[in-house]
């Protein structure tokens, strides 16, 4: 059986604890998109690539129990859902489609790369973000995550990397910040 086929039974099959209102609406997600991704040799990544609005949708209702259910249900995968957006391309004078109005700021190559950051730790926040950049040119970046879910999320803090690297091609170290002890 298929990773997607599997990821969509287990979506149907899902114990819904839930009250009514929630279990309709989980009914009605759209899910474009699986991905399968290998993260060391042990432990394997499924994201999930909803539409936006179908995103918006999932922000609303219980996410973070969701994606422990299917964790349960798939053992030996992280799940993460992340929104699916578009990158409109710049505009130009040799450009031949003129669009007619202004590039959105959330149509930015940028901006969607932010967004999908958020998306990937969605239960927590991203309280600081800092680029590095080596001698040699290479940048690293570095978010810094809400120390309150550092219990859990701090498993899963290189498969995020991972992931983000696959979807962006950016190099990102997640971390929780450093209190100080006096």
């Amino acid at each position: 059986m298929s990773t997607s086929t599997a990821t969509s039974t287990s979506l149907l099959n899902f114990d819904f604890n839930f009250n009514t209102s929630t279990a309709t609406s989980l009914q009605l997600i759209n899910l474009n998109l699986i991905l399968n991704c290998n993260f060391n040799s042990a432990i394997a990544i499924l994201e999930l690539l909803s539409p936006l609005v179908f995103y918006l949708a999932l922000l609303q209702i219980e996410i973070c129990s969701l994606t422990r259910e299917l964790e349960k249900k798939l053992s030996d995968k992280y799940v993460v859902f992340i929104g699916q957006r578009r990158v409109l391309p710049k505009e130009s004078r040799k450009s031949n489609a003129k669009l007619g109005q202004k590039r959105p700021r959330s149509r930015t190559l940028s901006a969607v790369q932010d967004a999908t950051l958020d998306d990937l730790v969605f239960p927590s926040e991203i309280t600081g973000r800092r680029t590095r950049v080596a001698q040699d040119g290479a940048k690293l970046g570095k978010a810094y995550l809400d120390a309150k879910d550092q219990n859990l999320l701090e498993y899963k803090l290189d498969a995020f990397s991972s992931i983000y690297r696959a979807l962006c091609g950016k190099e990102v170290v997640f971390e929780f910040p450093v209190q100080a002890s006096d």
